[in-house]
């Protein structure tokens, strides 16, 4: 079977349109909010923190709230669209396109992980001006915020389809995604816990998201590449895998 090229890019632009009308909310005010974090935790309590190595606080806190910044801007770009979608009818618009359940995976999760490298890029260059910044591996990087967004857009996906308003859509952002996201070590390096929430921090899934694009940036982590990487990548195999299924099926779709 072809991939349709043009109906894929049509949905992908519909859904950046979307997210770009609102720009100042969508782009800027999270960044805004990341500066916020910087000027409070660097200042405060950056002087008493724990760094990784050579590494001071404020150069380990950048690399997490670039993190945060991919992950959740990624995964509320899909939420809104599809339970708006759902109030105006327009859901049953993906059961009637021309495009398969991958393809139409493939156009919704790529335009989420674009608004969220947008806004991971603004808060990287925003976090360079407030301590001295290198990006040790540069493509790493890249790939890292790739597998990172297309997680969090995999799970802005699923949510979109399962629940039916943004009351209870909220719920998994403020009870699952934010709590695992700021144990994941987004503020500070496992290595300032104690032995025994170090260990138990292992089995948070975030916390390999949060740590790949720490060592993408300063070359240094808490965990080794290699298995940050993996388990990224798996992660993202089955996220990708289950929002594509959801398309194809009409899962929660056709009724």
């Amino acid at each position: 079977m072809t991939f349709n090229w043009r109906g894929v890019y049509t949905m992908y632009r519909k859904e950046v349109r979307r997210f770009m009308a609102i720009w100042t909310q969508t782009i800027i005010a999270p960044v805004i909010s990341s500066l916020l974090y910087l000027a409070v935790f660097g200042t405060v309590i950056g002087r008493s923190a724990v760094g990784i190595g050579d590494f001071a606080y404020m150069q380990i806190l950048v690399p997490g709230l670039v993190a945060m910044g991919l992950l959740m801007n990624a995964y509320q770009g899909p939420v809104g669209s599809l339970i708006i979608a759902k109030y105006t009818n327009d859901i049953v618009n993906l059961l009637m396109v021309p495009l398969s359940g991958f393809e139409v995976a493939v156009a919704y999760i790529g335009a989420a992980m674009t608004r969220g490298m947008m806004v991971g890029g603004v808060t990287l260059a925003a976090g360079a001006l407030f301590t001295d910044l290198s990006i040790a591996h540069p493509l790493l990087l890249v790939l890292y915020a790739g597998l990172l967004t297309g997680i969090a857009a995999s799970l802005g996906t699923m949510i979109g389809v399962v629940m039916p308003d943004f009351d209870r859509a909220s719920l998994v952002q403020t009870f699952v995604l934010t709590p695992l996201l700021y144990l994941g070590g987004v503020f500070y390096s496992i290595q300032s816990l104690p032995p025994t929430f170090a260990f138990v921090s292992k089995f948070n899934p975030l916390f390999y998201l949060v740590d790949g694009i720490r060592i993408s940036i300063l070359g240094v982590g808490d965990t080794p590449m290699l298995v940050a990487l993996a388990v990224t990548a798996g992660f993202f195999a089955v996220c990708f895998g289950a929002a594509s299924w959801m398309f194809h099926t009409g899962y929660k779709l056709k009724s």
